[in-house]
């Protein structure tokens, strides 16, 4: 009998684990990216996405997924070479050493078969690279192709072209190929992963009001209309999150808000060979995510366009700041939002 393959989001209550050796139990917003990775109809996926998602993990558990159940030829590209050496030290080892892992493959210290920036198992191997050289493009064919953080990348590999292109092509002649990008947006124009999430099937998370029922996509807001509130207003001791109905939301809400969502997709005709996501902070239940931490962030750093970049960057992924930071500026002329 062939082995069952199951889906990731169940791989992963099941197997994966954590720093501390507790079980990862995926958010309903993360169970239905990672159940893209392993739907055989997807052949790329596509993630816009702020910092405190757990994207990171879901691709980890991914590839431990593929060495217990469906092994192949993986390449991870990270911004340089010096990422690539941390994110296998510290990201990728210590996946390697799950129960799920060692039934199947043994990664032994000071094996030819376990190199820094090369694994090999039985039947598969995973290399990682650094999108800042030239030479990482050259001399290799994958069946996976993952891009982390793709914004980050160069914007040529000398005169080879652009970095994201290059590693897309390591698979091209692969017959079960799969590309995978997830990164957070810069500057607006010149995004890699605007570009992609555009080209995919460009799904947003709806979730209901607790009060009226009502879908809608969780935004910052501008302080006008749906969006996250806060009080007192120069030092926020509390947040919430006003509906697009005027229905004030409580945090406690919010696992309610996402067990009860759905992705919807904008861009229908690409699904789902190519699926794509934009997710941000306020979606997530990590504690570092509380609407009244995104709300105290924003504050500190308002007046100053460069730490509101990273705001921006890392926290909103894009989630209307824009508009949000020209109504600011409105307001407050000192506070003005940089291009992303």
């Amino acid at each position: 009998m062939p082995r069952e393959r199951p889906p990731l989001s169940k791989f992963m209550v099941e197997h994966a684990r954590s720093d501390d050796g507790a079980r990862i139990r995926p958010f309903p917003f993360q169970a239905d990216i990672a159940d893209a990775f392993t739907d055989p109809q997807t052949s790329q996926l596509s993630v816009r996405k702020s910092s405190r998602i757990g994207y990171s993990t879901i691709l980890q558990c991914f590839v431990a997924w593929r060495i217990a159940f469906d092994p192949a030829r993986t390449l991870i590209y990270q911004p340089t070479i010096d990422d690539a050496e941390k994110f296998s030290r510290d990201d990728l080892d210590p996946v390697l050493q799950w129960p799920v892992v060692r039934k199947v493959a043994t990664f032994k210290p000071r094996h030819a078969d376990n190199q820094i920036r090369a694994k090999r198992y039985k039947g598969g191997w995973i290399q990682i690279k650094g999108a800042n050289s030239p030479k990482e493009f050259r001399r290799v064919t994958a069946d996976d192709v993952f891009l982390e953080e793709c914004d980050g990348y160069p914007w040529a590999s000398k005169e080879e072209g652009d970095p994201a292109r290059l590693a897309f092509k390591r698979n091209l002649t692969s017959p079960r190929r799969f590309s995978a990008a997830g990164s957070t947006p810069k500057v607006k124009g010149f995004s890699r992963i605007d570009t992609l999430f555009e080209q995919g099937s460009q799904e947003f998370r709806f979730v209901p009001c607790p009060k009226c029922g009502h879908m809608q996509t969780l935004v910052f807001g501008d302080g006008t209309g749906a969006g996250i509130r806060w009080a007192p207003k120069e030092i926020p001791t509390r947040a919430w999150y006003q509906c697009e109905n005027g229905c004030e939301i409580d945090e406690a809400e919010k696992p309610w808000m996402d067990e009860n969502g759905e992705w919807r997709a904008a861009n229908p005709a690409q699904f789902p060979r190519h699926r794509s996501f934009h997710i941000w902070a306020a979606y997530s239940q990590h504690p570092g995510a509380a609407w009244l931490e995104i709300a105290r962030e924003f504050m500190e750093v308002r007046k100053d366009p460069n730490l509101l970049r990273v705001v921006v960057n890392r926290q909103t992924a894009g989630s209307n700041p824009r508009k949000t930071a020209k109504n600011w500026a409105l307001r407050r002329p000192f506070s003005r939002l940089p291009d992303r």
